[in-house]
């Protein structure tokens, strides 16, 4: 199990000026982001550990934590990808692989507009 979030990680949950406010989404955003991306630093960093639950083959775990190591999101976040040592080598093994070159492959056919029936409703 990991160990509570270090200090240095918890003074970096501080959210930018303008999400401070507890109540507005970029809070909550902010802060749950920073917790993950601890995790994907933390794991990987382990000696020969490749992947985030396994060391050498990828889980359900590794298949949702891909997204958090998407360079959209540290922008979104406003954080800069450099802060995270070890998000160039676990992303990397995973998006060689295979499976995950698929699913990239066809993501931009899934969806709202991919579907026949909401072309019906574009000509209506």
């Amino acid at each position: 199990m990991l160990a509570a979030v270090p200090a240095q990680v918890a003074e970096q949950d501080e959210p930018s000026a303008a999400t401070k406010d507890y109540r507005a989404p970029g809070f909550r955003l902010h802060k749950g982001t920073l917790r993950q991306w601890y995790i994907l630093e933390a794991r990987p960093s382990e000696p020969g550990q490749n992947f985030i639950a396994l060391k050498e083959r990828p889980t359900i775990a590794d298949t949702s934590y891909l997204p958090f190591s998407m360079p959209c999101i540290f922008q979104l976040v406003g954080v800069g990808m450099q802060e995270w040592s070890h998000f160039d080598k676990w992303p990397q093994n995973m998006l060689s692989r295979q499976a995950i070159k698929t699913v990239l492959s066809r993501a931009p056919t899934l969806g709202h507009d991919a579907h026949p029936i909401f072309e019906e409703r574009k000509t209506l």
